[in-house]
Parts: C-alpha cells; structure tokens; sequence
C-alpha cells in the first residue's frame, strides 16, 4: 500500500466514521480553550469541561479580567491547576496586544501552549501545514513504521516530523492532523487496537512484524511520590469554617483547602487505624496525595494564614479534590 492510498483510506474511515465533536471549532478562542482542557483528560471527560468553560468565559476578553479563583473553580477537577494559571496569563497577553498568533512559532511564545497546542491550533485556526504531534499521532507513526527509538526524545522528534512532513505533502494538516487524533483515539488505541478491521493494516509495519503491543517504545515510569496529610474540620462559634489558601509553588497553588498539616507515613497511618478517620486518597501526575480529617481546630499546626467563613462560602470557592470531597460529605443537605 503507497502512502496515497493509506491517506485516501484514511479520509474515507473518517467519513464513514461520523465521528463528531461538539467543542469543535476554527475561531482561535473555542479551539484553544478546547485543546488547552484536552490536555488535561480525554474527550469523553474533557467535553463537558470546555463547554461549562466557555459558558463562563465566553470570550477572551471576559477570561481576561476574571478573577484567578473563577477561573480555578471552573477548572476544578481537572487537576494540574498550574496550567489553568498560565491559560489566564495568555488570555491577558491576548487582550492586550489585542490579536490572536498567526504561525505555529507565534502559539508556541503563548504561556502554557507547547509544540502539539501550537501546531494544532496554527492548522485548525490559521491552514498552517503543520504536524501536531500528540500521544495519539505519537502512537499511530510508531506503529506504521514500527519505530524501535524512543519518540519522546529530541532525535525521535525530529524522525517524527520527518514522517509526517510527507504526509502532509499528501493531505494538508487542517485535515489530515484531526484524522490522525481520531484515528488514534478510535481505532489505533493504548490497548486493544481494532487492528482486524483497520483501514491502514496493510500498510503497517507493526501488524505484519506482530509488534503491535510493544509501540510506541515504553519509557519508564517514574515511580509516584506519596505525601500524607492531616486535614483539619473546625466550625467556631459562630458556624464558621476554617479555611487556607495555598499560594506557594506546590501541589494545590491557588487553591483554598481544609487547614493541613503533612506528617510521615507512619504518623498518617497510625492516627488513621488509631481514630477510624475519614481519609480520601488522589493520584497526581507524579504523587499520590493521602488525606484523613481531624474533626479540630488546626491549633498552629496549619504553616499558612488561616480564614473563616461560612460553609455556602466556602463551596463557592476553588478547592483541592479532598477538602471538596470533605466538604460535600459533611455539608450534604445542610445548605
């Protein structure tokens, strides 16, 4: 099989396929909000995501003189809050300078959008002819090719769009770079690929060398961090909760939580088994995050300022994943 009949197969499974997104869109401001949450999680969860974002936010402008905490609370749940702070920064260049980029190069100078944002928005927004190289292309050319390098590092980069660059001699990347996405997400799956019923089997490589399973090469994984914590539940006289906002580079930065203390493992497991404690576990990108409750005040033991404020105030807020799994468990049909 060419490389024109491969991509000619390709359009037309797309076609047949249906395949449709709702968040889908050229206008620079949707698209970008898209592919900036779609790097948080996949579509099936991000859709909904995007859609509540730009209800909130319906132009650049608006995102642009919101406060910080509306746009962490709508972000909330999507974890990596850091990106949701650079997305914000971009939104004030932006409004400012009072344009949209118009190159690959001119997105990629943008906080937070890196070479596949940059690519992906230069050819969905401005018909630039450029790759996007996400996990998915990523997936699908290591498999074509059945590429042994490691495509993560420099070198297996460049190869990469190599490869792809002659693709796009064939189908320009406003087109071929969404076939690619679905195609990868749809059919040329992580696990269980539909690899009997692909339109491209003839043409790759790893189906005929039975390599399928070992493509792309699997880097290492680094093995996650756990860090345990001791969060505190007061209500003072006046039913007023208290509460922190975490603004230092950490996990959590610019969010508001329950009054912490971080403590060793054996401190964490110990108070758990000896008091029965409420305890909530979240994974991160590189830690896993171990929280149990303490039904008292902090008593200093929280390092930052700690505010009160009634409980519907407090839910308004942007919270780390365990203080609002807390707080819904203990405000559940009280407000």
């Amino acid at each position: 099989m060419t490389r024109q009949i491969l991509i000619q197969f390709l359009l037309d499974w797309h076609k047949k396929s249906n395949i449709e997104h709702s968040w889908k869109s050229h206008q620079a401001y949707p698209a970008w909000v898209a592919e900036t949450v779609l790097q948080q999680t996949r579509i099936a969860q991000g859709t909904s995501y995007i859609h509540r974002f730009l209800a909130r936010f319906p132009d650049v402008q608006v995102l642009a003189k919101a406060p910080i905490d509306n746009v962490l609370q709508v972000w909330e749940g999507l974890g990596y809050y850091r990106r949701a702070h650079l997305m914000h920064k971009a939104a004030k260049i932006v409004h400012e300078q009072g344009y949209w980029p118009s190159t690959k190069e001119g997105w990629g100078k943008l906080p937070g959008i890196g070479p596949y944002t940059a690519g992906a928005l230069a050819s969905f927004v401005n018909g630039e002819n450029c790759s996007a190289i996400d996990g998915n292309v990523i997936r699908v050319f290591a498999r074509w090719y059945d590429i042994e390098m490691d495509l993560l590092t420099s070198a297996g980069h460049k190869h990469l769009e190599q490869l792809i660059g002659k693709h796009l001699e064939i189908c320009h990347a406003k087109i071929y770079n969404q076939v690619l996405m679905d195609f990868g997400s749809h059919t040329c799956k992580p696990k269980s690929p539909d690899c009997s019923r692909c339109v491209a089997q003839e043409y790759c490589q790893s189906y005929r060398n039975k390599t399928v399973g070992k493509r792309p090469l699997k880097k290492t994984q680094r093995k996650k961090k756990s860090r345990y914590f001791i969060l505190y539940w007061h209500k003072d006289k006046n039913q007023r909760i208290e509460t922190v906002k975490r603004e230092k580079k950490d996990i959590w930065q610019g969010l508001w939580t329950l009054p912490f203390q971080e403590i060793t493992s054996n401190e964490w497991n110990r108070l758990v088994s000896e008091n029965n404690l409420l305890k909530h576990r979240q994974i991160l990108s590189h830690q896993c995050i171990h929280t149990a409750l303490v039904f008292k005040s902090h008593a200093g033991l929280c390092p930052l300022p700690v505010k009160t404020m009634i409980a519907q105030e407090a839910i308004e807020l942007p919270m780390d994943r365990s203080s609002r799994h807390f707080f819904d468990l203990l405000t559940k049909g009280s407000n």
